[in-house]
């Protein structure tokens, strides 16, 4: 049995490339992209490859986290987990609250500082 005790974890990529700073969940124990109501583990720290073993900044890491925006979000905004890794200021269906946004994002594809949210409750 291994475990951590860090903010970090190295896991393997699963059959597709992952973006630095998507967010991303486990399925058959390797790193896929998360969905807008996928509970993730985590965020990307880098690049990974197909089949790569990458580093996830884990949700339950101790300081802000970038993610990235899919539309534009204001400085201290409530938001949401999002299609294809990232974030939301508009809560979907099921989605989960990931944080607030410590910065504003200028649209889709903005990478922003988050302070995450380990309660669901960041109001």
């Amino acid at each position: 049995m291994q475990f951590v005790q860090t903010s970090n974890k190295s896991l393997t990529n699963g059959a597709a490339v992952v973006n630095q700073y998507e967010r991303v969940k486990l399925v058959a124990g390797v790193l896929v992209v998360a969905g807008a109501v996928d509970r993730e583990i985590g965020v990307m720290h880098a690049r990974g490859e197909i089949g790569a073993v990458s580093t996830v900044i884990l949700r339950t890491s101790v300081g802000t986290t970038p993610m990235i925006a899919n539309a534009a979000i204001a400085s201290g905004a409530v938001v949401y987990g999002a299609a294809d890794g990232k974030i939301s200021p508009t809560q979907a269906a099921g989605a989960a609250v990931i944080g607030k946004a410590l910065e504003a994002a200028s649209g889709d594809g903005s990478l922003i500082e988050v302070l995450r949210d380990a309660h669901d409750n960041a109001t």
